[in-house]
């Protein structure tokens, strides 16, 4: 029997690299790593060096490790002198990720790899061409099509657990990338876009996309990126049931002895014999990036904008190709959605979103823009806006004792030199010898730099890149923490003693969800030391500073700051935590010194942003009398002082 051509769909981390490799040391194939990957327009044929497999790497994304270079089918077509393989086009990585029309510069490519397998069978792993199974089967309908799915909450978990514990956020990335540029052309990723903002940003170097789309990043909830994947999840699964030849599904295969069997018999009877699954090993993620109610909120919701404008007969007959077992493994529970629900989109509520986009389409160019050309010089090069270092990439990585849990300081800084340095010291001088310093720089100069590199050795983990503001990096080191608790002492904070995180965790806080002390005031209307106050004035005023609070990791990771609020977010992640029954337990100790940056902030927008937060849970004419008195009387001071200001200039 003559063996067809296979071409492997996918989405990321479904281990299609595990696939792929199976295939490729078989001999019989000529495999192709990623045909629609965005630097094939940059690949040489004196660099395909740089995509060497070693062991470090491949053990921090959870690749296989390769007997040569990821890229090596790619070399003998490279032509000498030009760059990039013949045929490609940036495009086709994401710009065209849901294109269905005939597309012949698309085939043109696919069908040039095709041709030059040396008389080897062609194997071509894609994972930029889920949307795409209709085109490809209309255009290669001799080629065997298998399409690898995997559950979405573990594929999820994978992306956000190399993010959080690698820095390597380029899969949420790349999420975030594909439904931008594709809203205009897929259903689903339409009526996305009327629920949470879009922003599309396209440039001719790929690098300098993804720079832009990971500093959009931190402004998503974990709830708005688990929307996004499992939209693009859903989308291509019913895709692929339609047009696909085959699926495997790769949790079962890593699983289940019997499935392994039924795989290989598929294949043997397809002329594929001598593939060999049974060493297919793949994480499993136990832990919940979110709360049961809210990841259930997150699915129904994206069956309703993906599967929406299908009958429901058909979505029925395109389930009934996956056995039971398949089903359970995905998790598709289709009660909620038979259910008749509201999910219209009124009028008013699209324009708003679509000001919410524009809007933050805006400030996020500007302030891109501004950091790419810092301090007036030329714009930084694509591979410079991001840089990262610390001891946890040397492979020394801390984690929680007996009696000595991991506390996580995340500090985070821009362009602050002596401040940061006295930052960075108050940590390295504390007593409590199981610390973990994570440092969030913006995007500074050398001098910052500079002293982060001084103190190398003594950070966990630092990187330097754009950042959306001090919440938005806040974010960052949230997602990077490896500890059990986190406190956030950002640039010029300082910790009261050098006893202070040994006095707090000498009890045990097993219940707790944050502990919370005092605060030591060196600026502003006063100073001295203030006590926490009772929380029956929460919906006022902030009881703590931030600067004092020990969060546990679990809940921040679920629950991070909410950056729409450019001064408040602190005070509307306390309150909502509190509201929602979160345990708040007193530490009757002076945690941190810090002086009040009041100077340049607007108190009305502060009075303002705290009204927000909590007329979510209050309504009642006390509360809205209080903060529209609040309001004009701080409104009245910040006129007052830019007058004040404005006179002093001139």
């Amino acid at each position: 029997m003559k063996k067809k051509p296979i071409f492997i769909h996918a989405l990321f981390r479904t281990g299609s690299t595990y696939i792929w490799n199976k295939f490729r040391q078989n001999g019989a194939y000529r495999c192709y790593y990623e045909p629609f990957h965005q630097e094939l327009a940059l690949l040489e044929s004196g660099n395909t060096e740089r995509w060497e497999s070693h062991a470090a790497g491949a053990d921090s994304i959870g690749h296989p490790l390769l007997d040569r270079e990821y890229m090596d089918e790619y070399r003998q077509l490279l032509k000498p002198g030009r760059k990039g393989v013949p045929f490609f086009e940036k495009s086709f990585s994401f710009d065209d990720f849901c294109r269905s029309d005939p597309h012949p510069a698309q085939k043109k490519y696919v069908d040039f790899l095709m041709e030059n397998c040396g008389g080897r069978i062609p194997l071509l792993q894609f994972n930029r061409s889920s949307l795409r199974s209709q085109w490809f089967k209309r255009h290669f309908p001799d080629v065997l099509h298998v399409y690898l799915v995997r559950s979405p909450r573990q594929q999820f978990s994978s992306c956000l657990r190399l993010a959080e514990t690698k820095g390597l956020d380029i899969f949420l990335v790349m999420d975030l990338l594909a439904v931008s540029h594709n809203r205009k052309n897929c259903a689903a990723f339409r009526e996305l876009a009327r629920r949470i903002p879009l922003v599309l940003f396209q440039d001719p170097e790929f690098k300098r996309e993804e720079a832009f789309y990971r500093f959009l990043l931190g402004l998503y909830s974990r709830a708005d990126k688990y929307l996004i994947h499992y939209c693009i999840w859903l989308a291509a699964l019913l895709e692929n049931l339609e047009h696909a030849d085959m699926m495997l599904n790769i949790d079962l295969l890593s699983g289940s002895e019997a499935y392994r069997r039924k795989v290989g018999g598929v294949l043997s009877a397809s002329g594929f014999g001598g593939i060999d699954f049974t060493d297919a090993r793949i994480r499993d993620y136990p832990d919940p990036f979110l709360e049961e109610p809210e990841c259930s909120r997150v699915e129904e919701l994206s069956w309703h904008l993906a599967a929406g404008r299908r009958r429901r007969a058909g979505i029925e007959r395109l389930l009934s190709r996956l056995d039971r077992e398949e089903r359970a493994s995905l998790r598709l529970d289709l009660e909620p959605w038979r259910v008749r629900r509201r999910t219209r989109v009124m009028p008013w509520q699209a324009a708003t979103m679509a000001v919410r986009a524009a809007r933050l389409s805006r400030q996020a160019r500007r302030r891109f823009v501004a950091v790419e050309r810092q301090d007036g010089g030329p714009a930084r090069p694509a591979a410079e806006m991001r840089r990262r270092g610390g001891t946890r990439l040397a492979g020394r990585s801390r984690q929680s004792l007996p009696g000595r849990p991991l506390v996580t300081v995340v500090t985070v800084a821009f362009n602050e030199t002596w401040a940061l340095e006295r930052t960075l010291q108050s940590v390295r001088g504390q007593s409590y010898d199981n610390i973990e310093l994570i440092v969030i720089d913006g995007g500074s100069g050398e001098p910052t730099l500079d002293i982060i590199r001084r103190y190398a050795d003594r950070i966990d983990y630092w990187q330097s890149e754009p950042d959306l503001g001090i919440f938005d990096a806040m974010n960052k080191g949230i997602s990077l923490a490896g500890g059990e608790w986190i406190n956030f002492l950002n640039c010029g904070d300082r910790f009261f003693g050098d006893d202070t995180v040994q006095t707090v965790f000498a009890r045990d806080y097993a219940d707790a969800d944050f502990v919370y002390g005092h605060t030591d005031f060196q600026g502003g209307d006063f100073r001295g030391v203030v006590k926490a106050w009772s929380f029956d004035i929460l919906w006022k005023t902030m009881v703590f500073t931030h600067q004092s609070l020990f969060g546990r990791a679990s809940v921040l990771k679920m629950r991070p700051f909410d950056i729409r609020y450019r001064i408040c977010a602190d005070f509307d992640l306390i309150f909502n935590a509190y509201r929602q029954g979160r345990r708040f337990v007193l530490s009757d100790t002076v945690i941190a010194s810090f002086a009040p940056g009041f100077s340049d902030v607007s108190r009305s927008r502060m009075a303002w942003e705290k009204w927000r937060v909590v007329k979510a849970h209050r309504n009642d004419p006390a509360f809205h009398w209080f903060y529209l008195r609040l309001f004009i009387r701080r409104l009245y001071r910040d006129i007052r002082r830019r007058y004040s200001a404005d006179r002093q200039r001139r």
